[in-house]
């Protein structure tokens, strides 16, 4: 993943609603970041369908966090590089829930 000079803004769906994420990432990058996102929630939501939205975003970040984790093992030259990326997708996640301003 690339990262151009200027943040640009790409729009992202999850669980139907849309999130514009500005990154200097490509926006290539971002959606497919958005997809991966969406499919774990999807996956929450689907198994329990009757839970709020923070719940399932709980469940899901769990199981990004397990996905993290487990990508650690055997790959631990790349350890840096993945927490990197982790601290780069955790601060555009905190601008789309803070509605795209730069959290305090």
């Amino acid at each position: 993943m690339d990262k151009p000079t200027e943040a640009s803004v790409t729009h992202v769906e999850i669980l139907g609603r849309q999130y514009p994420i500005r990154s200097r990432l490509d926006s290539d990058d971002v959606a497919r970041l958005g997809t991966y996102v969406r499919e774990k929630m999807e996956a929450v939501a689907n198994r329990a369908p009757r839970r709020d939205l923070v719940h399932v975003a709980v469940l899901a970040a769990l199981n990004i966090a397990d996905d993290y984790f487990r990508s650690l093992d055997g790959r631990a030259n790349d350890e840096r590089h993945v927490l990197d990326r982790m601290l780069a997708i955790e601060a555009m996640v905190d601008r789309a829930v803070s509605g795209g301003r730069a959290p305090d």
